[in-house]
């Protein structure tokens, strides 16, 4: 199995001794908006999606068609508006962004 089959998130639940992951508050962190964020999140994860533009050839040094980008960029939003429950840009961000997942 591979991401983004829930079996890889219930068996790191099940190694971490979080039998019923719906019982308990989790966290996700991923870069991937389908394989990391709308995967984790269909099993009951809270997600921070690790938005990286750079990583993800977001730039304007892309190959993709206008076209392409448009349908991308729409895609994104959709799923980014379903699964993605904190966002960030740096790594540096993520201790607060945590805190406040949790206080929300």
């Amino acid at each position: 199995y591979q991401k983004p089959h829930p079996y890889i998130f219930q068996k790191a639940l099940e190694r971490a001794g979080a039998e019923k992951a719906s019982s308990l508050d989790w966290i996700h962190v991923g870069d991937c908006l389908i394989n990391d964020i709308q995967a984790a999140k269909d099993v009951g994860a809270k997600t921070i999606w690790f938005d990286d533009p750079q990583h993800y050839g977001d730039s304007a040094f892309t190959t993709k068609s206008q076209a392409e980008q448009s349908e991308r960029a729409q895609r994104k939003a959709a799923i980014k508006g379903l699964y993605v429950d904190l966002a960030i840009s740096s790594i540096s961000d993520l201790p607060t962004t945590v805190t406040n997942l949790f206080s929300s």
